[in-house]
């Protein structure tokens, strides 16, 4: 309602001598409160329209800048041409914190009493047969064992706790083996009943496998510490390949130690990189050390009968600076060989010692197996 002639009403008091009536003020009050909110929502519009406009130059803006960025990034990357399978860093960053976890596993691992490990591998192999059918049935517990290591390690639901126990049983049953095998091979001289004389059994001589032999008689050899295919690491979600073309050594006479252990050392050899074959070869090993791992190796060797020796296989460490990735189904030439992925290959390898271990890392069986050759040296 407007109100454009109020009423006046005479007043003495009032030096214009009259007033507004109360009921016309109280119009007029309400009519200048209107026009001054409709001049402030007038002045919001107003900022609302200057506001989105402003937000969409920014936008247009943005827009450009991110178009211009775009097209510089795949101007450099045409200059550049980086490899397309490169692994991201955050990629590189977990299959380290993996690994660093596996090896802090492994160590708690090594305080737990064996026969725990081994219940607890047949506690999750039970779930795929009757273990404990085989075993009342007189079934080798050895067997059992090595039957249910070999299905955890195809099933995929296995994490790398569990495929850590059992790298870690399947060594201790292949030690276990291996003690079998010099206990076998010892001469022994058994007699006829306990009244009678024990009739000496004449063996032949033949020299005593201590330090001093293993210093100056023996010599080791692995012609292919790697063979350039895959290899097999629990804490890598993938196989791994080391690119021998690009691998380097610091030098070439390298620590020899078994499982790669740093406090089990068991003499040096000579690091050499065929990168013709695209194999790593590791030769003129010496027993330099007198160390229980190096007695654990040597001591397996049997003179004048090396086919009987126990084979130790081989297997190398280093560290990588590049990792790039073979994806599932595609096909690359890696050393020499056709490598189908799904494969990790590690580039810029800096190869730092070879091991003594009783069983190699390497996926690809149809290769030659890495393995140590423990022989005598010729006396000249």
């Amino acid at each position: 309602m407007s109100l454009l002639y109020p009423r006046k009403i005479d007043c003495p008091e009032s030096p214009t001598g009259f007033k507004i009536a109360p009921a016309d003020q109280r119009l007029l009050d309400q009519q200048a409160y209107q026009i001054e909110a409709s001049q402030r929502r007038a002045e919001q519009r107003e900022a609302e329209a200057f506001a989105e406009a402003r937000e969409r130059r920014w936008q247009q803006e943005e827009e450009q800048r991110r178009r211009e960025g775009a097209a510089r990034r795949k101007t450099i990357a045409a200059d550049n041409s980086p490899p397309r399978d490169r692994v991201p860093y955050h990629i590189i960053s977990m299959l380290q914190e993996r690994a660093a976890k596996v090896k802090t596993f492994r160590e708690q691992l090594q305080q737990v009493p064996r026969q725990l490990v081994e219940g607890g591998i047949l506690a999750c192999f039970s779930q795929h047969s009757g273990v404990q059918t085989a075993l009342n049935h007189g079934g080798s517990r050895r067997a059992v064992l090595r039957e249910a290591i070999a299905k955890l390690r195809v099933d995929d639901e296995s994490d790398f706790a569990i495929h850590a126990s059992c790298d870690y049983i399947e060594r201790l049953l292949t030690e276990d083996e291996v003690a079998e095998q010099l206990l076998q091979s010892k001469p022994r001289n058994v007699a006829a009943s306990f009244n009678e004389p024990v009739a000496e059994v004449a063996t032949p001589a033949r020299p005593v496998v201590d330090f001093q032999f293993a210093r100056d008689r023996l010599q080791y050899a692995a012609l292919a510490a790697y063979n350039g295919g895959k290899i097999d690491q629990p804490h890598l979600p993938y196989p791994i390949a080391i690119d021998v073309n690009t691998a380097s050594v610091e030098h070439e006479s390298q620590p020899t130690l078994l499982d790669h252990s740093p406090a089990k050392r068991v003499g040096t050899h000579t690091a050499q990189i065929d990168k013709k074959s695209g194999m790593l070869h590791a030769i003129q090993g010496r027993f330099t050390i007198d160390s229980p791992a190096a007695r654990e190796v040597y001591s397996s060797f049997v003179p004048g009968n090396e086919i009987s020796s126990h084979k130790w296989q081989a297997s190398v460490r280093g560290d990588w600076s590049r990792l790039s990735f073979i994806k599932p189904g595609k096909v690359k030439v890696v050393n020499n060989q056709r490598i189908v992925g799904p494969c990790l290959v590690a580039h810029d390898f800096a190869w730092r010692e070879t091991s003594f271990t009783g069983l190699g890392a390497n996926s690809d069986r149809k290769n030659k197996v890495a393995q140590f050759h423990i022989s005598e040296r010729d006396e000249a």
